[in-house]
């Protein structure tokens, strides 16, 4: 007789719901919208240097009578917003900007909210926590004759050095410093570029690494690009930022010290590449000035929606392929130059001998 079927399998449990993902940052009292911009066009604020939202939002209600304002701790720039400029707010991640409403400070004329009394304000959150910062082992950069500072103890200290400094601050994103002979280097890009092999214990380190302060403590990605070339000539990652500010405050941007080039980026993913040199920085990081932005204005035009064939062409990974095929290509240049030079010293020299060995002929010698 045929087996009996084997019984059924018993229903499986259900699979557990996902674990909950952390709750979004609370919006500041007041606050409506998080990195939105509302208003007039943002070179033309209602008012600057407002120091507080609660400034701004006197500003929109006494004088331009608007229930809502956007605000930035950064730029301190006061934009009074009607509730259609609400409706058509548009992104600015840059600068911290956030929409409030009015109501929320003073009362509005025929607005139907009373003014709530102000929370007192949260604690600072801790600053977030630095990596190692070692880039070259073995190698130094900077003027031997000049060191920053001696008998220091680790490079924090050295950085801490570096960072006390506005000047030395704002030049060397780099340092070396050894563990032998305890002295302290600042390095600027062409330098570290520049870095030769030690065997006294020297080190090249990113000076943001020990110093939060500083640019290249923000990078979310090392040795890698995205989005789109906006300028060739950005002079440090400061002013990359106001560069992708004034392209249309996008997310990200990239930057490589030695070739200026500054990316704008809708995302660390966006159009990006492996590159060693470049970093990956979030825009919400850095303070931009009003002015520096306005530097930009000139040169540059907000980025479209859709890249399109030009913007392609302007993606990184295309650009940075160009720029290794020409580095690469100047490359050869210098060999092809290097060994034609090496061939004319050669065949000099073998003329040269040539004549010498003919006056030193002994005579009767290739005569008949």
């Amino acid at each position: 007789p045929p087996s009996p079927s084997p019984p059924p399998a018993p229903p499986t449990s259900p699979s557990p719901p996902p674990a909950p993902g952390p709750p979004p940052p609370e919006l500041p009292y007041g606050g409506l919208l998080r990195n939105k911009h509302c208003g007039t066009y943002w070179l033309f604020p209602d008012k600057e240097n407002v120091l507080t939202a609660n400034d701004c939002a006197r500003i929109a209600a006494q004088r331009e009578l608007q229930p809502y304002f956007s605000w930035s701790p950064a730029t301190l720039s006061c934009y009074a917003c009607s509730e259609a400029q609400v409706h058509n707010a548009y992104s600015a991640p840059v600068n911290g900007y956030y929409i409030y409403e009015t109501a929320a400070f003073y009362e509005v004329p025929h607005s139907p909210y009373p003014p709530p009394s102000a929370p007192p304000h949260p604690p600072p959150s801790p600053p977030p926590p630095l990596g190692s910062g070692l880039l070259f082992p073995g190698y130094f950069c900077g003027d031997m004759h000049w060191p920053v500072t001696t008998q220091v103890r680790d490079p924090s200290d050295c950085a801490a050095e570096i960072a006390a400094d506005a000047e030395w601050r704002d030049t060397s994103p780099y340092f070396s410093w050894s563990k032998q002979t305890q002295n302290c280097y600042t390095c600027d890009p062409t330098q570290t570029a520049a870095r030769i092999r030690r065997n006294d214990g020297f080190n090249i380190y990113r000076t943001g690494d020990y110093a939060a302060k500083l640019p290249s403590a923000k990078a979310v990605r090392r040795d890698a690009g995205c989005g789109r070339l906006i300028a060739r000539d950005a002079h440090s990652v400061k002013a990359c930022a106001a560069a992708t500010a004034a392209a249309g405050s996008l997310p990200f941007f990239a930057y490589d010290d030695a070739s200026g080039f500054c990316f704008a980026c809708r995302s660390v993913d966006d159009q990006g590449a492996e590159a060693p040199g470049y970093d990956v920085y979030a825009s919400s990081d850095f303070k931009i000035a009003f002015e520096d932005i306005k530097a930009w204005t000139g040169t540059i035009k907000p980025l479209p929606a859709e890249l399109g064939a030009e913007g392609a062409a302007e993606g990184f990974p295309r650009v940075y392929g160009r720029e290794v095929r020409l580095r690469r290509a100047r490359l050869a240049a210098g060999s092809a130059a290097l060994l034609a030079a090496a061939a004319v010293v050669w065949r000099r020299r073998l003329r040269g001998a040539g004549a010498a060995g003919g006056r030193q002929r002994p005579p009767g010698v290739g005569m008949l």
